[in-house]
């Protein structure tokens, strides 16, 4: 559609930042002018980063005309198949209208963003803490933070908690007070190593080094400058042979290797420290009452929670572990599983039947953009772009690489020296090869978008194509000869039927 000869495009968009690859995918029944309010205003957190980073830095992509009743399954479908939420500029999963573009304001008041503000410059309280405590998200509160939204209520230039010098945000994001305390509990009470600790909460060396020398969060506990030898030189660790019976560390002992169990569990049984179970497992105190080397869950072979879990739910773990930055808890969080089962799996621990990783699943899949491939690898990629209806990331895992750099290649990032085609593979070899659908398919698509409520992605599984081309088939992009309607065959059919 055209107005003033402007032409109208309803549909989904996505920029590309060309140095790192991220992306931000976006809806709007009328693209150009969205693009063009990209460009001049700083509403939302992707338009604060443009405007820093420059227009020319990122790459425009039209990855789809729909229509408007379609606009918030497509952009889902998009930021999911880019992973743009967990590993890009956009903010949210998108779609529906609570997600909306101005999110971060909409979704609470003045009044409870200046509480926020306050909480942010004055307490302790992790983000994800404030976010529950005013039931908003995470990403609300994290815009405020970091100045993108609610500026004029506050006179910080960048970060909230860092200038207000709360030090909360110095820490990862991802870790809560109780898990602090934890963290505190450890160090105090066990010798094991911060490395260790440091994985099993998932964050850096760096990170236990500082709460253990009192740099950081000092106001959880009493010790003045370095927690470990503090509480050594006091002979406070609470896994000393004198806290628990023989009786009572067989036992526990016996829980760990034949239950499922939490450690955090088996230490309110026991009124005791997590810290003090963790070190019975791994095998650094009591070792006289087992003949286990380094790990007794592990090595008794009790996966927590092992017996409940489908196959689905571990298909879904690994791709989270492998291609997203979500943490062991969060991950635990969406599976509705312990962050022990999380981490077993990571480790190679169990289920290792149902990938071909070998050590560390997170690890592993980090190094795999790594691996070179050649060029004759490079054309099989190609030729399964142009002409198979595998996803990309069904390619990636046949070719054991990492589905950012199939994309990099349909994308025309890399390699294009073995091809003629310009912006994107897929796209451009489906409008240079219509011929290739058997009459009667088209015509069958062509039926159920004008007499049907099935969405473009039904009618693509049923008709064995792809989703781009029922879109194409349906805003008469192609195929035209085969019927009458002149811009959007689902819409006109309405039309029709309603007069």
């Amino acid at each position: 559609m055209a107005t003033n000869g402007v032409l109208i495009m309803t549909g989904i968009y996505m920029y590309i930042d060309k140095e790192n690859g991220k992306k931000y995918v976006g809806q709007s029944t009328n693209i150009n002018k969205r693009k063009i309010s990209h460009r001049n205003s700083n509403n939302t957190p992707f338009d604060r980063i443009l405007s820093l980073k420059g227009e020319d830095k990122f790459d425009f992509v039209i990855l789809e005309e729909c229509e408007a009743s379609l606009l918030n399954e497509r952009e889902i479908y998009w930021i999911n198949y880019y992973n743009s939420y967990y590993d890009g500029y956009n903010c949210n999963p998108g779609g529906n209208s609570v997600y909306g573009e101005y999110a971060s304001n909409a979704l609470i008041t003045e009044e409870v963003a200046k509480q926020i503000i306050q909480d942010l410059s004055t307490s302790t309280l992790s983000q994800k803490e404030i976010a529950k405590k005013y039931s908003c998200s995470e990403d609300i509160v994290r815009g405020i933070n970091v100045c993108r939204t609610w500026t004029h209520l506050h006179h910080y230039e960048k970060n909230i908690a860092l200038e207000a010098g709360t030090k909360q945000q110095s820490m990862p994001t991802h870790l809560n007070q109780t898990e602090i305390l934890q963290i505190i509990d450890l160090l105090a009470n066990t010798q094991i190593p911060q490395t260790q600790i440091a994985e099993q909460f998932n964050v850096s060396r760096g990170v236990i080094k500082k709460i253990n020398q009192c740099e950081q969060w000092e106001n959880l506990h009493n010790y003045s400058h370095n927690i470990r030898e503090e509480a050594d030189n006091n002979s406070e660790k609470l896994y000393m042979t004198s806290k628990l019976t023989k009786e009572q560390a067989l036992e526990i002992i016996n829980l760990l290797s034949t239950t499922s169990l939490t450690q955090e569990e088996i230490a309110k049984r026991f009124n005791v420290s997590s810290g003090t179970i963790y070190g019975i497992n791994s095998c650094q105190v009591y070792t006289e009452y087992h003949n286990y080397k380094n790990n007794i869950r592990q090595e008794s072979n009790i996966i927590q929670t092992n017996h409940k879990i489908d196959t689905s739910t571990i298909l879904q773990v690994i791709e989270l572990l492998a291609n997203t930055k979500l943490t062991y808890k969060q991950i635990a969080n969406k599976c509705n599983l312990s962050e022990g089962t999380i981490t077993q799996i990571n480790n190679c621990h169990s289920y290792t039947n149902l990938h071909s990783y070998k050590e560390n699943i997170r690890k592993e899949a980090q190094n795999i953009d790594k691996r070179p491939l050649t060029e004759n690898k490079v054309l099989q990629i190609i030729d399964l772009l142009k002409n198979s209806t595998l996803s990309q990331q069904e390619i990636a895992s046949q070719f054991n690489i990492s589905r950012t750099m199939v994309g990099n290649i349909n994308l025309c990032k890399n390699w294009t020296h073995l091809h003629n085609y310009k912006k994107n593979i897929r796209q451009e070899a489906k409008n240079n090869d219509k011929g290739r659908l058997p009459k009667e398919t088209v015509l069958k698509v062509i039926d159920l978008l004008a007499h049907t409520d099935k969405t473009h992605k039904e009618i693509a599984l049923l008709c064995n194509i792809g989703v781009a081309t029922v879109t194409r088939i349906n805003t008469c992009k192609c195929w035209t000869s085969l019927h009458t309607y002149k811009n959007n065959i689902r819409q006109e059919a309405k039309l029709q039927a309603s007069v």
